[in-house]
């Protein structure tokens, strides 16, 4: 996934339930607070949540096709 993004993603894991968190990071000086800020956040959303959503694309298909299979195992 993260090559798929072209940067490193931040990783949780946890153990005590069935998923795992994966995250970005705006790596902006901008704070939300001061809408002379929402400019620039408001670009790095265009352009990095597209990628996101793309990196996640191939990786969610094949936990579908997986749960798909165990599906089709139990019936």
């Amino acid at each position: 996934m993260e090559t798929a993004f072209g940067e490193g993603l931040d990783w949780q894991e946890r153990p005590e339930r069935i998923s795992s968190k994966v995250s970005i990071e705006l790596k902006l000086e901008a704070d939300g607070f001061v809408s002379d800020s929402w400019a620039e956040m408001t670009e790095w959303f265009t352009v990095t949540l597209p990628r996101f959503a793309q990196a996640l694309e191939k990786p969610l298909s094949q936990i579908k096709a997986s749960q798909a299979s165990v599906q089709k195992g139990v019936e």
